[in-house]
């Protein structure tokens, strides 16, 4: 494969991710979302070292869901930036960061305490 070709086989969604976020790190997604529902809520919990510490919620799911881990999937980084490209903005947020938005396709606007 020449340098052209290679360069163009790898531009996709986890090219040029963050420091410290890799497209194989782990994260976890509602069902809701796996279902078909639009990410409309994220947060980042504490990264470890295969989790990126990131939850993709629809904003709708009730506030039990977040201790029954039957309600989420693991997936990887790579999964979620080829099914929603703009959280590549918000990827490098630190731990204890959310974000919401009101439809797909509009910006993360985060979440400030206080």
């Amino acid at each position: 494969m020449d340098e052209l070709s290679n360069l163009l086989a790898n531009d996709d969604a986890t090219a040029a991710l963050p420091v410290g976020v890799e497209p194989e790190q782990s994260l976890f997604v509602s069902k809701k979302v796996l279902d078909g529902q639009a990410v409309l809520f994220v947060f980042r919990d504490e990264p470890e070292s295969t989790d990126s510490g990131w939850v993709l919620l629809t904003g709708t799911e009730p506030d039990s869901w977040l201790d029954d881990m039957d309600k989420f999937e693991e997936r990887t980084v790579a999964w979620a930036l080829e099914h929603d490209p703009t959280l590549r903005g918000i990827l490098a947020a630190p731990a204890d960061s959310s974000f919401e938005r009101d439809t797909v396709g509009a910006d993360w606007a985060e979440l400030v305490d206080g």
